[in-house]
């Protein structure tokens, strides 16, 4: 069996009171688009005859996250969902500060999905607009996929054209994919349209190490899912479609049920996941889309273009950066530090840290820290030492902003960094001057 690594991809929207919104797509379209695509499980060798074990998960590759009231299902479900745990897969992160630095944009779909014919929705800001998840799918292939932490700064009001999407391509292109394909079949009879799937067959999928993302009928039951309550069964009241991740399953789970990452945040459900059976899913959902890449170095390598790099800092062959640098290779501009002792997102200015950085150190360990640390002109500035003017902290608020720290599930300090909540090795490891090899 081939264990390429694909993604399986459902779209949808929510009848609670969680804001999404998927443009709907009758079986005879979908119908049409299957015919100009091979089969997903002939092309790769799927079969429900594969010997498989009763379960399997992949939730140690997962990030939960919280979409909040904005209209991104779609953006959440692709991007922080299958793409963030495919990118952990294939760079064997588990570690939470890795995982959470490095997952990729939500708003980044969605600000260039988005449906702009519709006048009502642009005009009241552009954060209740449809999206297709077929055009989402072209979009990673053709484009690539941003991570959620590198410039720009998208919200769901904004819009990304072609001439944007190309503009900003060294940042996505690295993420792209090869193509996509539907595990569903769609059938005509006697004028009635009908879809059927083999549970099996996603479940052999799942244990080769690809995540699912599912669009379900929900109701309002759904967004009332708690840890005492987390197996969503077939809906009762009035149907809507939302996105989910299936990322694994259980045959002895109220009699076989799918495991899936949903995007409400972590207090809801069990954790942020909720159960499904495989018959209740099998009816509910209606298209799963595949994603294939043929060989997934890209996603590993290192990338060196004219303003942009991912690789080892020059004076480091462990600790790497993610983001732009300046004409002498510099690090310049907002990015992404990898270390063995702590993740970051922050700013260097010409190869100087500067500003608000937010740090986590290994999230793993006991009594690990992180939250928010100022640097100046590339010095650490002690809590007590800058005594919070009004305008830090008000520049802080609008980092927060840009970073959605309303979409992260994770506890940050009260506080603003002290010289007591690092080791003097990870404070020299920022301050030092960052360029590239």
């Amino acid at each position: 069996m081939n264990k390429s690594l694909l993604i399986f991809t459902f779209i949808a929207i929510s009848a609670t009171s969680y804001s999404q919104y998927l443009q709907d797509v009758d079986f005879s379209t979908l119908a049409k688009m299957n015919q100009e695509k091979v089969s997903a499980s002939e092309e790769f060798g799927f079969s429900s005859a594969d010997e498989i074990p009763s379960s399997y998960s992949l939730e140690d590759f997962c990030v939960v996250s919280n979409q909040g009231e904005s209209s991104s299902c779609t953006g959440f479900a692709v991007a922080n969902g299958a793409m963030t745990i495919l990118y952990n897969l294939v760079n064997d992160i588990t570690s939470i500060n890795e995982k959470w630095v490095n997952r990729f944009d939500p708003f980044y779909l969605y600000a260039s999905l988005k449906d702009q014919d519709d006048l009502d929705c642009i005009a009241s800001g552009g954060c209740d607009c449809g999206s297709q998840i077929g055009e989402a799918l072209d979009l990673i292939e053709n484009y690539g996929c941003k991570k959620h932490y590198l410039y720009p700064n998208l919200e769901c009001s904004s819009t990304l054209n072609k001439n944007n999407l190309r503009s900003i391509v060294n940042v996505t292109g690295a993420y792209s994919i090869d193509d996509y394909f539907n595990f569903f079949e769609y059938e005509e009879i006697d004028g009635e349209w009908y879809k059927s799937v083999e549970i099996d067959v996603l479940k052999v999928a799942l244990n080769s190490n690809n995540p699912i993302t599912a669009g379900i009928n929900v109701d309002e039951e759904f967004g009332e899912l708690n840890p005492s309550n987390f197996t969503y069964s077939a809906p009762k009241g009035d149907l809507g479609r939302h996105a989910v991740t299936v990322v694994g399953y259980d045959d002895y789970e109220n009699g076989g049920s799918f495991r899936v990452l949903n995007s409400y945040g972590s207090a809801w459900g069990d954790d942020g996941f909720f159960w499904i059976t495989y018959e209740d899913f099998e009816d509910q959902a209606d298209v799963a889309y595949v994603i294939v890449k043929e060989d997934w170095d890209g996603w590993r390598d290192d990338i060196y273009s004219d303003n942009f790099y991912k690789g080892h800092f020059g004076d480091s062959e462990i600790k790497t950066w993610e983001g732009p640098m300046d004409d002498d290779r510099n690090f310049h501009g907002r990015g992404i530090i990898d270390d063995e002792t702590y993740s970051a997102i922050g700013v260097y200015n010409h190869g100087i840290s500067h500003g608000w950085w937010l740090l986590f150190s290994d999230l793993d360990a006991e009594d690990s820290w992180s939250g928010w640390v100022l640097f100046e002109d590339g010095e650490f500035i002690e809590t007590e030492e800058f005594g919070f003017t009004s305008s830090s902290l008000e520049n802080l608020e609008k980092v927060k902003s840009a970073l959605h720290m309303d979409n992260m599930e994770l506890e940050l300090s009260d506080e603003p960094a002290s010289i007591d909540n690092f080791t003097n090795e990870v404070l020299k490891s920022i301050t030092s001057k960052a360029f590239a090899n």
